[in-house]
């Protein structure tokens, strides 16, 4: 489909406050050539840089193919001062044959302190029975006895020319009782938003220390 992209994904770009985010592409595809490009977004949903074959992958040459979103922020002569949004954005090479499955891993840490968090994930493929789809449901625990406690909220589609921005009503629950905390927001297209728990008072009186949950339902798919 000539309005798509075949496969893509959009993953936190986590440079500021001496973070890191490297990307690991692993070596188990089935028979293909494919190309790798590099969106850099703010969180309004600005596309800020574009790197063009970021990566070359192919199964004849099975390797681990990595993309340091440092490296990536510099090449770009973008300030790492702030967080973006890393769209990743899969293509084959003069139309070989294309992996139903593009498999990496994400590494998200702060630099010179424990390990980092590693996310084992996939690009999403473009499926047309989902951008039918009126909403979404996700939920995602909140680590809250971790100080730097985060959650990541983006809006993204394989779409090439993305305009839906997504509703999201959030709802926060906590271990100790049935009390919830609910709010809305609105994402624009290819942007995102962050929750840092110990910036925001609210949260932290709500769940006090302990850990807790979100759900998250969307206005898109």
């Amino acid at each position: 489909n000539v309005e798509y992209y075949r496969s893509t994904l959009m993953i936190p770009a986590s440079v500021a406050n001496n973070h890191f985010t490297n990307v690991y592409f692993y070596p188990i595809y089935s028979p293909s050539h494919f190309l790798i490009d590099a969106e850099i977004y703010d969180c309004d949903g600005l596309l800020l840089a574009t790197k063009k074959n970021a990566l070359r992958i192919s199964s004849e040459t099975p390797q681990f193919h990595t993309i340091s979103v440092r490296d990536l922020y510099r090449e770009c002569q973008l300030s790492e001062t702030f967080n973006g949004g890393l769209r990743l954005i899969a293509h084959s090479e003069d139309h070989s044959h294309f992996p139903a499955r593009i498999k990496l891993g994400l590494d998200i840490g702060i630099q010179g302190h424990q390990t980092p968090c590693n996310i084992c994930t996939n690009l999403q493929p473009y499926n047309p029975a989902l951008e039918t789809k009126t909403s979404s449901f996700r939920w995602v625990p909140i680590l809250v006895d971790n100080h730097s406690a985060t959650v990541w909220i983006m809006n993204s589609s394989p779409a090439i020319y993305y305009n839906r921005s997504a509703t999201v009503d959030m709802t926060f629950y906590r271990e100790s009782d049935t009390a919830t905390i609910m709010r809305t927001i609105l994402i624009r297209p290819n942007g995102f938003i962050i929750l840092q728990i110990d910036e925001d008072l609210e949260l932290q009186g709500f769940f006090k220390g302990q850990i807790g949950w979100m759900t998250a339902i969307t206005s898109n798919p």
